[in-house]
């Protein structure tokens, strides 16, 4: 969904197709893990991983995009505690009733 001319800006990994150079303006650069450029990333990452290995111990692999849909929603609302309540009443009076 990277809309064909976008620059991309990518570690030197050397699984990057060839065709990515074609249709994308590809940016590389060697990253060093002990800064902070990346901790936030590898924080994410680990987190997922805890929660999928965790909550889905044993469940099948074809369901892992929905698995990992439910966590980005659950970390994008990780704030929302405060105002569960208001944003609940908002969408039950939004809702059509069936």
């Amino acid at each position: 969904h990277i809309e064909i001319g976008s620059e991309i800006h990518a570690d030197e990994f050397k699984s990057y197709p060839p065709a990515l150079e074609d249709k994308y303006k590809l940016e590389t650069q060697t990253y060093d893990p002990n800064t902070a450029e990346l901790h936030w990333i590898h924080t994410i990452i680990s987190n997922a991983k805890a929660f999928i290995q965790g909550t889905y111990h044993g469940r099948p692999k074809e369901n892992l995009q929905d698995y990992l849909d439910e966590f980005c929603f659950r970390f994008s609302r990780r704030y929302f505690h405060c105002k569960l309540f208001e944003r609940l009443a908002i969408a039950a009076a939004r809702s059509v009733a069936v």
